[in-house]
C-alpha cells in the first residue's frame, strides 16, 4: 500500500473514531450507575462501540506494511473531527485555546505526514 493511501486510510479511521465518540456521547447522556447493566440495550452505545471496532480493523489493515511511527500520530486528527462534530451536533462553544490546540495538532500531524513520505 502506498504512503498516500495509508495516510488516507488512517484519516478515515480518525473520522470513524470521532463518529463513534459522537454515538458514545449520545448514549452516555442517559447512562447512570443503575442502568450500567442495560448497556447492551442502548443502540447508540452499541453503535459507538461497533464504529470503534470497524476503525480498529481498518487501522490494523493499514499497519500491515506501513510505519506505526508515521500512522499513529495521524489518529490525532480525531480531535479536530470531535471538535467540529461537537459544535454541530451538541452546540458546544469552542474557545480560542481549543482552536489554537487544534491548529497545533494539524501542524504537527502535517509535519509528521510529509516527513514520512518515502
Amino acid at each position: 500500500m502506498s504512503h498516500k493511501k495509508a495516510v488516507l486510510f488512517v484519516l478515515l479511521c480518525a473520522v470513524l473514531i470521532s463518529i463513534g465518540q459522537l454515538f458514545l456521547k449520545l448514549g452516555a447522556i442517559n447512562l447512570s450507575l443503575t442502568t450500567l447493566t442495560y448497556i447492551y440495550k442502548d443502540y447508540t452505545l452499541l453503535a459507538g462501540i461497533f464504529i470503534y471496532f470497524v476503525s480498529s480493523i481498518v487501522f490494523l489493515y493499514t499497519l500491515r506494511k506501513n510505519d506505526l511511527s508515521l500512522l499513529f500520530p495521524m489518529l490525532a486528527t480525531s480531535y479536530v473531527w470531535v471538535l467540529l462534530l461537537s459544535m454541530y451536533f451538541f452546540k458546544e462553544v469552542i474557545k480560542l485555546q481549543q482552536i489554537t490546540g487544534i491548529l497545533a495538532i494539524v501542524l504537527g500531524v502535517s509535519l509528521i505526514g510529509f516527513g514520512g513520505n518515502r
